[in-house]
């Protein structure tokens, strides 16, 4: 049995901000492709395609839909969470 896990892959889950998405995105709306972009800016392609899809198809605005939204895995809100540590 497995006493110490080591995970395979070094990834850091959500490391891309919304600045450097949206900059990624907006390079390749200019015409400069995703495979190039993606490997200059250290983005993974597949995620960046995923965006630029979000970004076409007008369901990414701002700079709030272009970063990872990991709260939507959280149980409890921001206020009861605060509710809890008092």
């Amino acid at each position: 049995m497995i006493r110490n896990y080591k995970p395979k892959t070094d990834r850091d889950r959500g490391k891309v901000d919304g600045s450097l998405m949206k900059r990624a995105v907006e390079e390749v709306m200019k015409g400069r492709s995703v495979r190039q972009t993606s490997k200059d800016l250290a983005i993974d392609r597949i995620t960046l395609s995923r965006y630029v899809k979000k970004y076409q198809s007008g369901k990414a605005k701002d700079d709030n839909n272009l970063s990872p939204r990991f709260n939507t895995i959280m149980v409890f809100l921001k206020q009861e969470e605060d509710g809890l540590e008092e």
